[in-house]
């Protein structure tokens, strides 16, 4: 359908390069929400990365926290490339705003339901909430329209493999 915006989450750990792409989300869909997740850092600053980017580019979509941690492997930063905020060198007022209560796993699986056949994930960051939303409710898998994923490689990505 033309002219029609495909609605979308981007699950993201919010360093330099998520924010550009939160950006790029919110002109080119409907963005739904925005779902964090540890990575380029902990989770609690990259929570507060992508509230503070919305804020200071005016885009109202709900952010919703989620998994501190990998499922099996200890987790690691990429300080080296984001400093230990995630968004070290930007100088972005903090965020007024806060999260939604809800656990960005479950806010995944209720606007897949909500959205059935429609919405796409955009995990751009550590795949844990979308892992963890698939075994929690098998049946998101024919509730996505698509998913889409900035993976890493089998030999070095930004850090690690």
């Amino acid at each position: 359908m033309a002219g029609v915006r495909s609605k979308i989450i981007v699950d993201c750990d919010p360093g330099h390069d998520d924010a550009v792409a939160l950006l790029f989300a919110a002109r080119h869909f409907d963005l739904l929400a925005v779902t964090t997740v540890y990575g380029n850092a902990s989770v609690e600053n990259t929570t507060r990365n992508a509230l503070a980017i919305l804020e200071l580019a005016r885009i109202d979509a709900p952010v919703a926290s989620g998994c501190a941690e990998p499922l099996v492997a200890p987790a690691l930063h990429t300080r080296e490339m984001h400093g230990k905020t995630g968004l070290d060198g930007a100088h972005i007022p903090s965020p007024t705003h806060s999260a939604v209560e809800t656990h960005a796993v479950d806010l995944n699986i209720a606007l897949a339901e909500q959205h059935r056949g429609e919405l796409v994930v955009a995990a751009i960051g550590p795949s844990t909430n979308l892992a963890l939303a698939l075994k929690r409710e098998p049946r998101l898998r024919s509730w996505l329209r698509e998913v889409t994923l900035m993976g890493g490689s089998t030999t070095l990505d930004t850090v690690t493999p």
